[in-house]
């Protein structure tokens, strides 16, 4: 495995960068926490073809395998993580757009893997910690709870009050034992806590399926659930942006038809309870 030296910087300079938000952004019992998963933290540039890059964040699952936002390799010809205080390059990719996760694969990498949590433990209310690549130096750290649990594709998208910038994109939300809970990956442009990271079930079991793995090249045009038109967004999603507009009246028309669509899905109902209780408050209001 050759190693560019395009961007290299010594241990000392490289453990600088990794601390450098913890003293703005955490007390000590923060710091601890997060110098344990900083080392699985890495910074991701993608090449574009015809000059660029577009600038991300990954988590190493092993010690050469890290998970990213496919929306971050997306257009790259190639995609160089930056890991320990050195440049590599990614040799292969696993990509599945549709949930904008990309596995990396980068041999000789022996990077720190976090540990993945259990999707049995994920409950709202648990306090987690974002971590990324929020800038260009310093790692970017912010802390929180989980605000949302939304059922997609056998797993639960996580909606929680740990912001993130979009620099941090493929960074990692941490409970306080230090477990990677999710990948971050996108937030509702609306006030309030609207930030999502995809859950660990939707690539835990594909890590080792290296026959799958393609040299990376841009992947075309396809789009995640996330980034797709309104009409064709998961009804969470659009249960949300309406929660965030507070427009009650479209958020009963819109459970009631997600009631009838997806009649297991218990997010359906409890938008439909938030919407009744928010719609007898306002009329309350008004007498």
């Amino acid at each position: 495995m050759r190693m560019s030296t395009k961007a290299r910087f010594g241990p000392a300079m490289s453990m600088l960068l990794v601390f450098a938000g913890v003293n703005a952004w955490a007390d000590d019992t923060r710091r601890a926490q997060v110098r344990k998963v900083a080392p699985s933290l890495a910074r991701v540039e993608a090449r574009i073809p015809g000059g660029g890059f577009a600038f991300g964040s990954a988590v190493a699952i092993t010690a050469d395998r890290l998970v990213t936002n496919c929306h971050v390799t997306r257009a790259a010809q190639d995609v160089f993580v930056i890991s320990g205080g050195l440049r590599w390059r990614a040799q292969a990719q696993l990509a599945d757009v549709g949930h904008d996760l990309c596995l990396l694969w980068v041999p000789g990498l022996n990077a720190r893997a976090a540990t993945l949590a259990d999707g049995s433990d994920l409950h709202t209310g648990l306090p987690v910690t974002a971590i990324g690549f929020g800038g260009a130096t310093g790692i970017q750290i912010s802390t929180g709870e989980v605000t949302g649990l939304h059922a997609l594709d056998d797993a639960h998208v996580i909606r929680s009050s740990a912001a993130f910038s979009g620099g941090a994109s493929g960074g990692g939300l941490f409970d306080e034992e230090g477990r990677l809970h999710g990948i971050l990956c996108f937030r509702l442009p609306a006030k309030g806590a609207y930030y999502f990271s995809m859950p660990v079930e939707w690539f835990r079991h594909r890590v080792f399926e290296l026959s799958t793995y393609r040299p990376v090249a841009p992947l075309g045009e396809e789009k995640s659930f996330w980034e797709q038109s309104q009409a064709r967004q998961p009804y969470f999603m659009r249960a949300t942006a309406l929660e965030a507009a507070q427009d009650w009246s479209a958020m009963l028309s819109l459970a009631d038809a997600w009631m009838e669509a997806e009649p297991r899905n218990p997010d359906s109902r409890d938008y439909l309870g938030k919407a009744l209780g928010a719609s007898m408050n306002a009329n309350r209001s008004r007498q």
